[in-house]
């Protein structure tokens, strides 16, 4: 949660650098080719610029050693991470955001000293054009290679809300195994992937004061205490949360997790009863992520039939990683112990009576 709300106020304090940036900018050019006196609005001017990046520099290292990213470069790369976002968070802009402070104050001190006024208005606008330029290069960068927003990260909008069921609403009666559907939207871009696939805007959740999961490690938790609607029918909910302190990453198919149920069969073996997300062609596959203390929520279905057993939801993370859920007491029908038929799947992938 610390942060978060540091990359907010982060990402808020560089509206400020550029407004007073192109004030400073402004004032500057204007006395140096109208041949101006030099007055106490330039150096008020040059005062507030520079007095801004010297803050965005302390926000910025505390940002920097909180930041996965980072840690990502320095532990040699997290898997399935854009080691070119680790270089550019870690190394790239930090130098070139140093830079502009550098140029900053250099210059906002000389020019004070300065008794010329000519010879402050050429110190001053070449050090405060550097460091402006330099401060639009380094968001500017990020924004069109790494998918940042120049807008408060993430403020504008979020993943989806759960709704409550309608008061007669039943579980889904499945005469099949049915397709898991579980879409989530990634923040960070998948820079490796072909491109092409199905988006998905269910973007992360902010977990502030939610005691949910498990602290240092990532957790899959049905919460059975919370029915939700699903479509028409009666679901339960679902979250993935990342308190792990690192930004995880987890394979998908057209923006839907491999995240499906299982249930006990009469012999005690756990059993999928719904089938993970197929692709339609080789682009469907790709990453998405989830930052530490954010989650995704999903509406999940809430299963009838005549066989009373265990239940439990499998994420499927990479070829030999597997999360799973707390378990409940459920209810299935035998047919969703067998493999799925193209019609279960194709005609109706909800399938929800």
């Amino acid at each position: 949660m610390y942060f978060i709300a540091t990359r907010h106020l982060h990402d808020l304090t560089w509206w400020i650098i550029l407004f007073t940036g192109l004030w400073a900018v402004f004032r500057v050019w204007r006395g140096r080719l109208a041949r101006l006196p030099w007055t106490r609005k330039e150096r008020l001017a040059g005062l507030v610029f520079s007095s801004a990046l010297a803050t965005q520099l302390l926000i910025g290292l505390a940002l920097y050693f909180q930041s996965p990213l980072v840690h990502s470069l320095f532990a040699g790369g997290a898997a399935g991470l854009d080691p070119r976002a680790a270089i550019f968070f870690g190394l790239i802009h930090p130098l070139i955001m140093f830079t502009a402070v550098v140029l900053g104050q250099v210059g906002f001190s000389v020019s004070k000293r300065l008794s010329d006024d000519h010879r402050k208005y050429v110190i001053a606008t070449g050090c405060y054009t550097a460091a402006l330029a330099m401060v639009l290069l380094a968001v500017l960068w990020a924004w069109f290679g790494y998918g940042r927003s120049l807008l408060p990260y993430h403020a504008h909008t979020h993943g989806w809300d759960l709704q409550p069921p309608q008061p007669a609403a039943m579980p889904v009666a499945a005469n099949g195994r049915l397709a898991g559907i579980y879409p989530v939207g990634s923040w960070i871009p998948d820079r490796n992937a072909l491109g092409g696939f199905g988006p998905c805007d269910n973007y992360p959740f902010d977990l502030g004061k939610a005691a949910w999961g498990t602290k240092g490690t990532i957790s899959l938790v049905a919460f059975l205490d919370e029915p939700v609607a699903y479509f028409k029918s009666r679901g339960i909910a679902v979250r993935l949360i990342n308190r792990s302190g690192e930004v995880a990453s987890f394979p998908a198919c057209d923006s839907c997790l491999r995240l499906v149920q299982e249930a006990q069969d009469k012999d005690g073996h756990w059993r999928p009863i719904e089938s993970s997300p197929e692709a339609i062609c080789g682009n469907s596959f790709h990453r998405v992520f989830l930052e530490p203390d954010q989650y995704w929520q999903f509406p999940a279905r809430l299963y009838s039939g005549p066989i009373k057993t265990k239940v439990r939801f499998r994420l499927d993370c990479d070829q030999e990683l597997r999360l799973y859920s707390n378990e409940f007491e459920g209810a299935v029908s035998a047919a969703q112990f067998e493999e799925p038929t193209a019609d279960l799947n194709d005609s109706n992938p909800h399938n929800v009576t």
